[in-house]
């Protein structure tokens, strides 16, 4: 295993090459080419996995070059436009993460459904087992996600007209920074920051609120969850809108603007908190 990326903070086994596929200027593509045909060439690489719009454009064409095969997971709506449409720069095989991605990149992009497989989010299933529920003097809300961007949006909304401080034990756990508008509420709201033991935080937790990764891993610890993200709210999750919670990526994946009626997350909220543990169906 050989790992190319701009930065790369998680353990990993192998040796990492850093490009910054960030600077996506003309002449740094050309040389995103060049130096990944290098890689590819003296280690003797056999198949070229990417994870992002600028590391795929570039991949697909050293692949090309070597004659290497390649792949791409594509974690979210992609950008439409011509030249888009005619170079998906995608490899041999596209792998969106749920079902959403896939109907747009074959609606929107005209990318064919054979050359699409379904790829749901990894999870390292071992760490993250059911547990009891908690016993909180206080119930714990905990919400996991960026303060930038849309989940930054989604998270300021959810803390300004949703959730209620006095009730309940607010937790926001992200690896992003205070940014100003956050600052209003780090009298009453506890933002912990980034952790390192995510199933010790989730157990912790009366209701997680999340999307994605963050939604699959809380409920294989057997927590409540209110799977809401930067496109829709699905609602608490059980076995009457699992399917429909997945296809969207636990509401991360749906139409260009963000569909929530944040005038229904309290009542969604309490009945998570009304749930012991989360129900779900059995495995198959």
């Amino acid at each position: 295993m050989f790992y190319v990326s701009d930065t790369l903070t998680k353990p990993h086994d192998g040796e990492f090459f850093s490009l910054r596929f960030n600077k996506r200027s003309v002449p740094r593509r050309f040389w995103h080419v060049g130096y990944l045909v290098y890689l590819i060439k003296k280690h003797n690489i056999q198949l070229v996995h990417a994870h992002s719009r600028a590391s795929s454009w570039s991949c697909h064409v050293a692949c090309k070059i070597t004659g290497t095969p390649m792949v791409t997971t594509v974690h979210g709506r992609q950008p439409v436009h011509a030249s888009r449409k005619k170079f998906h720069a995608m490899g041999d095989k596209a792998l969106p993460v749920c079902e959403a991605i896939r109907d747009q990149l074959h609606n929107e992009l005209d990318v064919p459904l054979e050359q699409m497989e379904v790829s749901r989010n990894g999870i390292e299933t071992d760490r993250f087992q059911r547990t009891a529920a908690p016993t909180n003097p206080k119930p714990v809300v905990t919400i996991v996600g960026r303060l930038t961007g849309p989940k930054g949006d989604l998270c300021y909304r959810l803390l300004d007209e949703c959730l209620d401080a006095n009730r309940y034990d607010i937790r926001v756990v992200t690896g992003s920074e205070m940014t100003e508008r956050f600052e209003q509420f780090t009298s009453t709201v506890n933002f912990v920051g980034y952790t390192n033991d995510v199933p010790k935080m989730l157990s912790e937790a009366d209701l997680v609120i999340g999307a994605g990764r963050v939604a699959m891993e809380s409920l294989l610890c057997g927590r409540p969850t209110l799977a809401v993200g930067e496109a829709s709210c699905v609602g608490i999750v059980d076995e009457t809108n699992v399917a429909e919670a997945m296809a969207c990526n636990f509401g991360d994946i749906g139409a260009k603007e963000m569909n929530i009626d944040f005038s229904t997350i309290t009542a969604l909220v309490e009945k998570g908190l009304s749930t012991l543990i989360a129900v779900m169906p059995p495995a198959r």
